[in-house]
């Protein structure tokens, strides 16, 4: 959740569907944007090559998930019920 956490902050969104992280290029400004959709180029991790490959894409906003939620870390002696498990 970390790593997903900070992709995020740093523009990447992670579709849902197809299951990879996209993010806007340089040249991006020249998309095409239509209330819920953007057609243009993206650059997209490719986690087999583990390397970002330019794509042209129709990324509809609805297929991108949203902020990840962290886990709020326990505080003043509390336990979480994986640490009770571990007991």
């Amino acid at each position: 959740m970390l790593a997903a956490s900070e992709l995020y902050s740093r523009n990447w969104r992670y579709r849902i569907v197809e299951r990879y992280w996209v993010t806007r290029t340089p040249e991006s400004d020249k998309n095409e944007v239509k209330q819920n959709i953007e057609r243009g180029v993206f650059w997209v991790f490719d986690p087999f090559l583990w390397k970002k490959t330019i794509k042209h894409l129709t990324l509809d906003y609805l297929s991108l998930e949203g902020r990840p939620v962290l886990p709020i870390p326990p505080q003043n002696g509390e336990t979480t019920a994986q640490d009770q498990g571990q007991r």
